[in-house]
């Protein structure tokens, strides 16, 4: 719409929040409204198929609330308290600084956002049933958000068709594979485990032939041992006969020298003993050194045994089985769900070509994506809360409206609000449902991401918010993002434009507070003509939820 030529975008965001939130009007209008009796405001809007009408003539006490029915408007609140609580808890206007910055785009505006004045401090009985209600219905809100998206999820997966059944076999498939599957077997392991018997039969063999050999060599080495030679008589008889004869010829060389010569006879004995003695025991020797190496390879099978038992019990303990039955029965059933898998996955493919399928998938997706956040966001809050139906009766019994207890500040001081553009927006995404404990939610993310890219170009594709209330940007350092805001500030308010815009728009979907007009300057008058056509694009998608309405001087 084009203004008259004195006046400005900001005089028209001035009248709107005259009319809106009084308690917030700037001061130089502030001031005229109250001076000059004569001033007539009104502002006409629709809500569920309603149409209302806000009027005010100077001070804020003349404000009036009226809805439009068959024979006319007829009055809802008078005053301002009475008609600022009727936008606020009936119509669900949303709270001031959501307002300024999503509805007005006035996030620069530091004279704007200067606090009105607080309520009555509450006492601590007060405070704690106000922080347990709020807590309540941000609970229930959040809940009722959760099964609405399961709801159009459920509703969604009806769409898939037969594409469904098969990706939920294939998820089931997937699932049961996971159960059953060994990864931490290689094949190695399998054939050492398929082998176990035959190598069992074969150590048995082995150690039952090596016992037999054994014995057999202990039995030959017994046999074959001589005796010691003092034990064979013979050796005595012949040393008697040297001994003798040796004696015979000393003592009577007269006369039996010959006698002399039967000592070789005797002492001959003796040798031959000797000589037979160490004969056999060379030959003994022989099968106690086959008898010791039986008895070390006997050792070696007996600990080659214990160690395979012990490498077949860990690859068991290892694989969660009791016995190699089981194993080898998981191994034939992962192995009969990868084909199944590979069939399914087959079908699945066959089912994702088609067009109906495609829409579906990708609005679950986009579903689950935001279920995932609401998720997130629900785990912080208390597992269990009271009834807000309790809370509110409680509340009413210390004369505290369950309406102001949602919409008023009842801390002494009032809350401080963010003193940058982006602080301020972060604080509207807060306000709104949209920031999680992982930051902005994915969804408003990519869509201010998409607007950014589309007006300024791929490398404003990843922007961020910091939990401080920063901007990042992916493909900015630091110091390049500093020299950015420095020398591009009319782009630097363009991504804060399309943070407000993707606010808004993600806003419309949710339950509370929301006023659905934007009233902002047109692109061509606030960014310049070389970015209007993209925005205007943006717009034209934006308008589907939202009313836009672009002031132009």
């Amino acid at each position: 719409m084009s203004l008259p030529s004195d006046l400005t975008t900001a005089d028209v965001h001035a009248l709107v929040i005259a009319l809106l939130y009084p308690s917030r009007v700037p001061s130089p209008l502030d001031e005229q409204l109250k001076q000059d009796g004569t001033i007539k405001l009104a502002v006409v809007f629709e809500q569920d198929d309603k149409e209302y009408r806000v009027l005010r003539r100077g001070k804020p006490s003349s404000l009036r609330l009226q809805r439009k029915g068959e024979g006319g408007y007829t009055g809802l609140a008078k005053g301002e308290d009475a008609t600022v609580e009727a936008l606020a808890g009936e119509l669900g206007l949303p709270d001031f600084e959501s307002f300024a910055a999503l509805n007005l785009w006035r996030f620069d505006d530091d004279e704007l956002y200067d606090p009105a004045n607080g309520a009555a401090a509450l006492d601590e009985r007060g405070r704690e049933l106000v922080e347990k209600y709020r807590t309540a219905v941000r609970v229930e809100t959040l809940e009722d958000r959760i099964k609405n998206i399961e709801g159009k999820i459920a509703e969604q997966r009806k769409q898939l068709g037969t594409g469904a059944k098969i990706e939920e076999k294939l998820e089931q498939a997937k699932a049961k594979l996971e159960q059953l599957r060994l990864d931490d077997l290689s094949e190695e392991d399998l054939s050492l485990l398929s082998e176990k018997d035959e190598r069992f039969e074969e150590f048995d063999h082995q150690l039952d032939r090596l016992i037999r050999q054994e014995e057999d060599e202990r039995i030959d080495v017994e046999r074959k041992l001589p005796d010691r030679p003092w034990k064979v008589p013979l050796f005595w008889a012949g040393l008697a006969i040297g001994v003798a004869a040796l004696g015979v010829s000393v003592g009577m060389h007269d006369t039996l020298r010959q006698a002399a010569a039967v000592n070789v006879v005797g002492f001959g004995m003796v040798a031959w003993v000797l000589l037979k003695y160490f004969t056999d025991l060379e030959r003994a020797s022989v099968h106690q050194v086959r008898l010791e190496s039986i008895k070390r390879r006997l050792n070696q099978v007996r600990e080659e045994e214990v160690s395979f038992r012990e490498q077949i019990n860990h690859l068991l303990i290892h694989a969660g089985v009791e016995n190699e039955e089981e194993l080898f029965v998981r191994v034939e059933k992962t192995s009969k769900l990868e084909q199944i898998i590979e069939q399914l996955e087959a079908k699945a493919t066959e089912a994702r070509r088609d067009p109906t399928y495609k829409a579906a998938a990708a609005t679950i997706a986009e579903l689950e994506e935001e279920l995932e956040d609401l998720e997130a966001e629900r785990t912080l809050l208390p597992e269990f809360v009271m009834s807000t139906f309790q809370l509110e009766n409680d509340l009413q019994s210390l004369g505290i409206e369950p309406a102001d207890a949602l919409s008023d500040d009842e801390d002494d001081e009032p809350e401080e609000v963010p003193q940058t553009a982006f602080g301020r927006l972060k604080l509207a995404a807060e306000r709104t449902g949209q920031w999680t404990a992982s930051g902005l939610q994915s969804r408003t993310r990519k869509m201010w991401g998409k607007i950014c890219g589309h007006v300024l170009g791929n490398r404003f594709k990843g922007v961020e918010l910091s939990p401080e209330g920063d901007l990042r940007v992916r493909d900015l350092s630091d110091d390049k993002l500093e020299m950015w805001r420095r020398t591009r500030s009319s782009e630097e308010r363009i991504v804060k434009a399309a943070l407000a815009l993707a606010l808004h728009v993600n806003t419309a979907d949710r339950s509370g507070g929301y006023f659905e007009t934007i009233w902002v300057n047109d692109p061509r008058d606030d960014f310049g003509s070389n970015v209007s056509d993209a925005f205007d694009e943006v717009f034209e998608s934006a308008a589907k939820k939202s009313h836009i309405v672009l002031c132009s001087g």
